[in-house]
């Protein structure tokens, strides 16, 4: 099987036995096997791509794109086949060219084996092995890094221009520096670098040999420029004009970055001030701050490039008049201003408290009676920053007692005393906030307890005989008013009231109206013959008030009866 012959021998030998002659027949297997053990680039060191296995038929080969021919050798896996192949490729002007090895075996029989190698012509590298600047832009560099920034700012505004120096990877290759050609290795022509922030952006382009048109390798450098920031920054009341300390404490200069922490304002800035100033001063020349907020509280000063002047402050008023209590944001911006172009560079958020009082909610929203003495929760936003600022609470107009100061969002306290029934606004004052905006506050109402029904005695009723069913044409009784419960009543109205009598009907139907006073009830039910329960209307005076029921003409013959009530 591995092509080693086996040997055979006969021996013959005369009849005499004097003589013997010896014959020897070798035997050898033909073999089948056309594979190949290896294929090989012998010169310029390129290598197969996957690495060479018989039982794989397809190759790649990369080669420069100066390379025009490569040798290759290959040798059979068996010990009896032949190859077939070209030891020596040109490769002319061709992007890829193809070779073809054909393992043929001994035994006719058997199939070749065809391996293909494509060769690939590399494009000429549009890269760039070295790039060195004259400001120290470019710290490092690496050919697969595309896009560098300068490590810190120009210290100035001074005008400023930088050069370039580029190698490529490539001998010969076309290097241009924003547009403009440079030799490989030599410095190009001073670029400006301009004056405002953030900075400039310059390119760098490589083109490949022989290829002017085509699409470069584009690396490009950012100079920046400082950007002005904030020096300093202070809210002040204008009414007392006391320095409001931010928190955090204000750790400037301060530039734009998106992971700063927002300044805040903790101590209150009250309602009862005109407006609130915030100062704030620049780091750089021709900086101007601007402070500006949503809705009212619109910037009313102008704003003003600080011409030349590096620690002077600008101070803005905001106004703090017809607004909600709340939390307003204002933002506190700085730009440059050069030639009417404004670039933004800095930002920071002010929150502005107004703790002027605001009334949510009572709860409960009526005293059980004109004494008073509930206790109230009046819930809101600005009810004082603590218990000493808590001046007074009102509950439509009647002073509250006991007054218990539980936090800036509620205060608790007995409803006080009223000489009369009357609904109103739940006012509450603070030392700072003043009083709170009734027309936007709930109402609490004292009802006048003192309202009641009475039902004069009514004579002795000799229990009648069940109602006899209408007949048509029948005359109808009228219906009779016995008793009312209850007979206290609220004068704001709402109250359930059960009338109790006879002659009331056989069905809804038969009721077409109740009165209290002369003004009808809602809500009328009719539960039976002898009792109806309804709503009563709001009493408009203390007075006796009298209770009538009217039925239908078709049934109760609709004539009022009424029944006077009186107060005690």
């Amino acid at each position: 099987a591995d092509g080693t012959p086996a040997v055979v021998s006969l021996t013959s030998t005369a009849a005499d036995l004097l003589f013997t002659a010896e014959y020897y027949i070798h035997v050898r297997m033909i073999s089948a096997d056309s594979s190949l053990s290896s294929i090989s680039i012998p010169v310029g060191g390129h290598v197969l791509v996957p690495p060479f296995d018989p039982s794989v038929f397809d190759y790649t080969v990369t080669v420069h794109f100066t390379v025009t021919t490569v040798h290759f050798a290959a040798t059979c896996a068996s010990y009896a086949c032949n190859v077939t192949y070209d030891p020596v490729v040109s490769l002319g002007t061709n992007v890829e060219t193809e070779v073809y090895f054909h393992g043929i075996a001994e035994d006719p029989l058997a199939p070749p084996s065809n391996y293909t190698v494509k060769i690939v012509r590399a494009p000429p590298a549009s890269t760039l092995s070295g790039l060195q600047d004259t400001l120290g832009a470019v710290t490092f560099f690496s050919t697969g890094v595309l896009s560098y920034t300068s490590p810190s700012a120009l210290p100035d505004f001074a005008p400023v221009s930088i050069s370039f120096a580029a190698n490529c990877t490539e001998p010969g290759c076309l290097i241009s520096v924003s547009g403009s050609p440079v030799s490989g290795g030599a410095w190009s022509a001073p670029q400006p670098v301009a004056t405002d922030p953030p900075g400039t952006t310059f390119s760098i382009e490589v083109r490949p040999v022989g290829d002017p048109g085509g699409s470069p390798t584009v690396y490009t450098v950012f100079v920046s420029r400082p950007r002005p920031a904030l020096a300093s920054l202070e809210v002040a009341a204008a009414a007392s004009g006391l320095g409001l300390p931010l928190a955090p404490p204000f750790a400037g200069p301060l530039v734009e970055s998106p992971a700063a922490v927002p300044l805040l304002i903790e101590h209150l800035v009250y309602s009862t001030d005109a407006s609130v100033l915030v100062r704030a001063a620049c780091t750089q020349p021709l900086c101007a701050v601007e402070i500006d907020g949503p809705g009212s509280m619109a910037v009313v000063a102008p704003v003003a490039a600080l011409a030349g002047n590096a620690t002077a402050d600008l101070t803005i008023s905001v106004p703090l008049v017809n607004i909600s209590a709340g939390t307003y944001n204002a933002s506190v911006t700085a730009w440059v201003l050069r030639a009417g172009v404004r670039t933004t560079v800095s930002a920071r958020i002010l929150a502005v408290h107004v703790p002027r009082p605001t009334i949510s909610a009572v709860s409960p929203a009526q005293a059980a009676s004109l004494a008073g003495g509930d206790a109230v929760v009046v819930s809101g936003a600005g009810l004082g920053a603590s218990a000493s600022e808590l001046v007074a609470v009102a509950l439509a107009g009647v002073p509250c007692g006991n007054v218990t100061w539980t936090s800036a969002k509620e205060v608790q306290c007995l409803a006080g005393s009223a000489a009369a029934a009357v609904s109103g606004p739940v006012a509450v004052t603070t030392t700072h906030g003043g009083r709170s905006d009734d027309a936007l506050a709930p109402l609490f109402t004292y009802v006048n307890t003192s309202l009641t029904i009475e039902i004069p005695p009514a004579p002795p009723v000799v229990p009648s005989p069940p109602a006899p069913v209408p007949q048509p044409g029948a005359e109808t009784l009228s219906p009779v008013i016995l008793d009312a419960n209850p007979r206290v009543l609220n004068p704001a109205g709402g109250s359930v009231v059960t009338v109790r009598g006879e002659f009331f009907g056989t069905s809804a139907l038969a009721v077409r109206l109740v009165t209290i006073g002369g003004a009808p009830c809602t809500n009328v039910d009719w539960d039976a013959p002898t009792q109806i329960v309804c709503v009563a209307p709001p009493a408009d005076q203390v007075a006796s008030l009298p209770i009538t029921v009217s039925g239908d003409d078709g049934s109760l013959g609709g004539l009022p009866v009424e029944v006077t009530v009186a107060v005690v």
